[in-house]
């Protein structure tokens, strides 16, 4: 029984909780009903009220355009007037002009402005005058007297003069003497192989009428293991100004100094891959990466200083003559052959004188060129401006404050950096000048520097 009785009274429960739950959600039912109700009169009066604000608003508009319409017309209509006005006031003033000059009788020429080109040719006030031949013809001889005269002072009465001109330091440039300075004797002989020359012994050059420098001899030591060492081109002594005036933005080729060089020979080209290669297997020293660009006679590449002035003592010993890089002074001496402009020839666009980003070469930004490819100077060197930057000997400082006036290398005891002097195949026109001047560590080794070397006795 007991149960049956809880059976029941669970079935109960059940009963009344369902009942509960469907009279609640019949109430929530119609509540939402009512809200929705609510919802939808809101929805109808927002309708209601937006159509009449878009009635007013399109009311609005349309007396605005028909506002607008009439103001455009009224100004078409004025500037129409505008330029009627502007019109007829330009014709009526250009035909009392022209009717003033017809009336005051002027000519065509006055009337468009015009020159009279009738009355100046045919008439009383030409001024075409009539060549002086006779003047013409004395002053071609004249000039053909001078020149021959200059030729013969200068083929024979000048023939077995060798001087070597100084130039001068005037504001802060250099200005060629018009007087030879010094006499310049060919160096001591020594073993020597001669390089075919239009004499068959080495003599001393003169200078040009414009300062110009020109070999005292060129030649080629032998070596002590075979063949012959870098062709080198004899330097005459003189004087110049070394660096740049005081007005310059390189700051670090100032003050510009007056520097005095006793002779000494340099190489014709820069050091080849063929003479460094050699030296590397005789010594068993490593052979540079020459970029792929090839070996041979092109410029070698990726040298360190440190290489550099292995090679030269290596040199010095196969050759029994006294090898080194050479000093900044006897660089810029070489390198400007006489002349004071920024470039060995000139102040002008190379042509086919250098190897730089703009130079106009085939190897321009791309690579080294060959030694010898371009064009050399009155001195006979090729590639000193351009190719490759060149190592020199001496240690870098950041101006020419207390450099030597002699020619010497500029030491220290505490050198951090070394100069290397001109540009190369990837440096700019500008940065391809005589005096210009650049540093690096002595380790440093890329294939834009290499070096050239000099013989001092």
């Amino acid at each position: 029984k007991g149960e049956v009785l809880q059976n029941e009274i669970n079935k109960l429960t059940t009963e009344l909780e369902e009942r509960d739950i469907s009279r609640l959600s019949q109430k929530t039912s119609g509540e939402q009903k009512a809200v929705d109700a609510k919802i939808s009169q809101l929805k109808a009066e927002m309708e209601i009220q937006l159509g009449q604000y878009k009635s007013e608003l399109d009311e609005e508009s349309s007396k605005l355009s028909k506002e607008n319409e009439a103001l455009r017309n009224e100004l078409l209509t004025l500037h129409k007037d505008y330029e009627k006005a502007i019109k007829t006031g330009q014709a009526k003033k250009e035909k009392e002009q022209v009717s003033k000059v017809v009336k005051s009788g002027s000519s065509d020429a006055e009337l468009f402005d015009l020159p009279d080109i009738k009355a100046n040719l045919l008439g009383k006030n030409k001024t075409v005058s009539r060549t002086n031949w006779g003047m013409v013809i004395f002053v071609a001889l004249l000039f053909s007297a001078a020149s021959a005269a200059a030729v013969y002072w200068h083929f024979v009465m000048n023939k077995d003069i060798t001087i070597q001109q100084k130039p001068v330091v005037n504001n802060n440039k250099v200005v060629a003497p018009s007087k030879p300075a010094t006499q310049v004797q060919p160096e001591s002989p020594k073993p020597v192989k001669k390089v075919a020359t239009n004499n068959s012994k080495p003599v001393a050059r003169k200078a040009t009428s414009s300062g110009r420098l020109k070999p005292t001899r060129i030649f080629s030591d032998f070596l002590s293991s075979g063949g012959s060492g870098p062709v080198m081109v004899g330097v005459p002594q003189g004087i110049f100004a070394m660096g740049s005036p005081d007005n310059s933005t390189y700051f670090d080729e100032r003050p510009q100094h007056t520097v005095s060089l006793r002779k000494f020979s340099i190489s014709k080209h820069e050091v080849s891959f063929d003479d460094y290669d050699r030296f590397c297997s005789e010594t068993g020293r490593p052979r540079p990466s020459d970029s792929g660009w090839g070996r041979g006679k092109r410029p070698v590449i990726n040298v360190t200083w440190d290489d550099a002035v292995a090679y030269t003592k290596w040199l010095s010993k196969q050759t029994g003559h006294d090898y080194r890089l050479p000093s900044e002074a006897q660089w810029e001496y070489a390198a400007r052959a006489g002349s004071t402009a920024p470039y060995w020839w000139g102040a002008d666009y190379p042509g086919n004188n250098a190897n730089c980003f703009n130079c106009g070469s085939q190897w321009d930004r791309v690579s080294t060129a060959p030694v010898g490819s371009f064009s050399a100077s009155s001195l006979g060197l090729h590639d000193m401006n351009g190719n490759v930057m060149e190592w020199v000997q001496d240690c870098y400082r950041k101006n020419y404050s207390g450099a030597p006036i002699d020619g010497t290398v500029w030491e220290s005891s505490t050198c951090q950096k070394r100069v290397v002097r001109d540009g190369s195949y990837h440096s700019t026109l500008d940065n391809i000048r005589g005096t210009k001047r650049s540093a690096f560590t002595a380790d440093t080794a890329v294939d834009q520097i290499g070096f050239r070397v000099v013989r001092l006795r």
